[in-house]
């Protein structure tokens, strides 16, 4: 741990330096300095336990059944998109902009934000829970799946409930505490996934997860509630027109872009259960394990931008905006870079820990670690996007890119897992070429000429 602290520290003076360099701002520079030092420490701990989590429990319950814990949380994520309406990205927004000017309408924000987690949340679990059978049979061709989805149905809901709550606390910039609570979060998947796997097989797993996920619930509404003490932050059970506006100009394009994403994920998940199997499910549900370690701290990079870029704005300090965009894309695209060459270059051996029949498939693994290295490079150029109030651009870029990847996975879908990944790679590539168009575009209206991106 203390070596973890030692390199941690050193990260901190050396991104700090850089900043202070780059903007010549020391409170900004603390800012970002102190979020990039406690995220590297809940990416390091956070997500290394849980890959080894997933690792033990692929060895436990075999290909076969990893790939059905994996269409289970596709599915989950999916549906937590819908059920979110948005709520978590407008709270990070709207708080970042308010806690330190306006606590009043700051808490009917927050009011706002949970309201509306909570009741989607509530509504879409029950659907879920009600037409499992449906589900099970008809889009997963897995009848046996359905009691799963019923006890998933309670996953869903608080899995909504603790993404509201983190963008509320990403709007405080409370990274230490998001980072605590990865720790714990962590370090309980860590323990109770493999023992669900070992006495109860693919229901323990489940119950697991939902048990994770009620302890993160419960333990984010301690840490908030002393956040809103410490900022005088009056928790208001009161809404006026003006925040209901923000539901169509905000939340509506927001929960839109974010079920393109999710869905076109599930629904390209589907394709390939129905047409190759579970096992083939199993390889991708083990590759997005890399995918998500990989991605991790480029999503966190963009919880610690994205308030300030949204105070930036509101005071209309467009350039030095567009330094953060640029410095952001710089972080993300060399800070993996060392993870995403070893990644591919000892693929076999990656893809060997969850089991000896995982290693012929290290293509996939390769694919989805370029893919990552791509999405990492155009996460801060999507939280400007945010950060402009341009959801609807946002949705409809996110629409196209959900059109090419299943368009592009039908025609490989004889493929199996190769296919959908190369599908996945090939429309981020292009997805990129009007994504960075946008910025470029932005850019010179900004008057900045030719920021440097790499």
């Amino acid at each position: 741990m203390n070596h973890i602290l030692d390199l941690t520290r050193k990260v901190n003076h050396f991104f700090v330096h850089w900043i202070d360099r780059s903007f010549n701002d020391r409170p900004l520079s603390h800012r970002l300095g102190k979020g990039t030092l406690w995220s590297f420490v809940g990416v390091v701990i956070s997500r290394g336990l849980t890959i080894l989590a997933s690792i033990i429990v692929a060895r436990l319950i075999g290909k076969m059944d990893f790939g059905q814990v994996g269409i289970i949380q596709s599915t989950i994520l999916m549906l937590t998109s819908f059920a979110g309406f948005g709520s978590g990205i407008m709270a990070t927004k709207f708080v970042s902009e308010y806690c330190r000017q306006n606590q009043q309408k700051a808490g009917s924000i927050i009011f706002l934000a949970e309201f509306i987690a909570f009741s989607f949340s509530f509504i879409v679990a029950v659907l879920f829970a009600v037409f499992s059978k449906q589900i099970a049979v008809e889009a997963l061709a897995a009848p046996t799946l359905e009691p799963l989805l019923k006890i998933s149905a309670i996953l869903l809901f608080f899995s909504t409930l603790v993404g509201t709550q983190v963008g509320i606390l990403s709007g405080f910039e409370a990274f230490k505490r998001i980072a605590q609570i990865n720790l714990i979060t962590g370090i309980l998947s860590a323990i109770l996934l493999p023992i669900g796997a070992l006495f109860h097989g693919l229901s323990g797993i489940i119950w697991a997860m939902v048990i994770v996920s009620i302890a993160n619930w419960g333990i984010n509404i301690f840490v908030l509630r002393n956040i809103y003490r410490q900022n005088n932050i009056r928790y208001r059970f009161e809404f006026n027109l003006d925040e209901f506006k923000l539901l169509w100009r905000f939340n509506l394009p927001s929960l839109l872009s974010g079920l393109t994403f999710t869905g076109a994920s599930w629904v390209c998940n589907t394709m390939l259960v129905n047409a190759s199997g579970y096992g083939e499910m199993g390889v991708i549900n083990a590759t997005n394990n890399w995918y998500a370690a990989i991605l991790f701290f480029p999503f966190i990079i963009s919880r610690i931008i994205f308030p300030i870029m949204s105070e930036r704005l509101g005071i209309d300090e467009r350039k030095q905006t567009l330094k953060i965009v640029t410095f952001s894309i710089k972080i993300n695209a060399l800070s993996i870079l060392p993870f995403v060459l070893l990644l591919t270059v000892f693929s076999p051996f990656f893809m060997s820990l969850f089991g000896e029949s995982f290693r012929s498939s290290w293509l996939p693994l390769v694919f989805t670690i370029l893919t990552a290295w791509l999405l990492a490079i155009q996460i801060p150029v999507g939280q400007m996007i945010a950060a402009r109030n341009k959801m609807w651009l946002g949705f409809y870029m996110n629409m196209g890119w959900a059109v090419l990847f299943i368009g592009f996975n039908y025609l490989f879908i004889d493929h199996g897992a190769n296919g959908l990944v190369i599908a996945r790679f090939i429309a981020y590539c292009i997805h990129s070429v009007w994504t960075f168009a946008w910025f470029f575009h932005i850019a010179k209206k900004f008057n900045v000429d030719n920021p440097v991106i790499i």
